[in-house]
């Protein structure tokens, strides 16, 4: 199993008393597969997905990647070590970098030649072979997501967290889009995890769906 999430339970402190947001919320997820957390704004999806990328405690159950403990009560693998990538609503590329300087942003570990054939790979991969050299503003909405979802499993993540990414596109793009990514994502293996409020784009993306906020 290459996630698992047990009674997981997420909050925060307030005042004398503490805020629960998450109550003893489980999922598993094999390597491969993609799942969804759907559910309205405010539900704690987006928390649960903060949780599991490194960026939210636990203050009750465990998440286990690949077999080990990454989050348990008091006790936290940083963000940078979990090898989880993620997409977020607002693309959050860098307007100053190029395509490809994007996508390679997390490469600069790597030796020069394998940064350029992989960031080839990758934009032969997005469908945009021939943007390199633009820059972010000169792309559209759905040309900016893919270049997003390139520079996300460029490094080759174990686990791909999606945060509405597609919620600013209008409807046609959306659903192509989502299909889009599922295809890439199953070309490289990469196993996903989805939040959105949109149940059509959820049943694009996995068969695997979990109702947030809804007993």
């Amino acid at each position: 199993m290459l996630l698992q999430l047990n009674d997981v339970k997420l909050g925060y402190p307030q005042g004398n008393g503490f805020k629960t947001i998450i109550e003893a919320f489980s999922m598993h997820l094999a390597r491969g597969e993609n799942a969804c957390l759907l559910g309205s704004s405010g539900c704690g999806k987006t928390t649960i997905l903060r949780a599991i990328a490194g960026f939210e405690p636990l203050y009750g159950g465990e998440i286990l990647l690949d077999g080990d403990i990454i989050a348990k009560t008091g006790y936290m693998v940083p963000p940078e070590q979990r090898h989880i990538g993620m997409m977020f609503q607002d693309y959050a590329l860098f307007p100053h970098l190029t395509v490809a300087q994007n996508i390679a942003f997390g490469l600069h570990h790597l030796p020069k030649a394998q940064i350029k054939q992989t960031t080839h790979e990758m934009l032969t991969l997005i469908g945009l072979p021939g943007y390199a050299k633009s820059y972010p503003h000169e792309l559209s909405g759905g040309q900016q997501q893919r270049v997003a979802l390139a520079r996300a499993i460029a490094p080759e993540p174990k686990l791909l967290l999606l945060d509405e990414p597609f919620s600013n596109l209008d409807v046609d793009t959306r659903e192509k889009l989502a299909t889009e990514v599922c295809d890439i994502l199953k070309d490289k293996q990469l196993s996903a995890i989805l939040v959105t409020h949109n149940r059509a784009e959820a049943d694009v993306f996995a068969k695997q769906i979990y109702h947030i906020g809804e007993i």
